[in-house]
């Protein structure tokens, strides 16, 4: 489990988080959604070790540094240049010899061999969330990790993250398509302007999504409709 209690972060004087508290469950999904800008990334950076908040704790239940029990998926993930997709993921699975490289390639189908400087957006996403199952760690944390993937390769990973709740893992998501939240997630968590306005169970989910339609609507239907006047 990890606890989150009244985190607050700030960048240069500026709120960024208020007053954030979650608790996330071993055998877990847990989503959080929101508009650019909301706090999203900030969190999951925090909770990675990458940031520090201003006050409030994190709590692991399991003993050992963030960077030792997680791992996280960046948006845009980095890779070194000049080397290929199965060196990279030879690196990653030095301390891990029960990783199999060609089973988890049969998901993803990626040319191995090719330098990644040559794969396409939605290629180095799949490459990059291979690596974080070489490093098996018991905290996952993905950020926009549907995002440049094709329809295909959405519904593998969507399969993939069920397969890793049931071995207890804790996965936290961010992702700007509601969908593929609601039809993974245990548990949603709605940010606005770096605060939790919203907290939904799965019976809810469906409540969340009119709700977003609604504060969408509300806010620009006028606004298209005079733009076409």
């Amino acid at each position: 489990m990890i606890k989150i209690e009244n985190v607050n972060f700030s960048f240069n004087e500026k709120a960024v988080l208020t007053d954030i508290s979650m608790s996330l469950l071993d055998a877990s999904i847990i989503g959080l959604v929101g508009l650019n800008g909301a706090g999203k990334t900030t969190l999951l950076e925090i909770i990675a070790g990458y940031l520090k908040p201003k006050s409030g704790k994190l709590t692991f239940s399991e003993i050992g540094e963030p960077n030792e029990l997680l791992a996280y998926l960046e948006t845009n993930p980095f890779f070194y240049p000049n080397i290929t997709g199965r060196e990279y993921l030879e690196l990653l699975t030095f301390k891990n010899k029960r990783f199999d490289i060609e089973k988890w390639n049969s998901f993803f189908q990626l040319p191995l061999l090719d330098l990644i400087e040559t794969y396409s957006s939605g290629m180095r996403k799949k490459l990059a969330f291979m690596g974080i199952m070489a490093l098996d760690r018991k905290y996952i944390l993905l950020d926009e990790p549907f995002n440049t993937l094709d329809m295909e390769s959405v519904e593998v990973l969507k399969l993939l993250l069920v397969e890793l709740k049931k071995q207890g893992k804790i996965i936290v998501i961010t992702s700007h398509i509601l969908e593929t939240l609601t039809s993974t997630c245990d548990h949603l968590y709605y940010l606005m302007n770096g605060a939790i306005v919203g907290s939904y169970s799965k019976e809810q989910f469906p409540d969340l999504a009119e709700e977003l339609l609604t504060i969408t609507n509300n806010k620009y239907s006028q606004l298209i409709k005079d733009s076409f006047q």
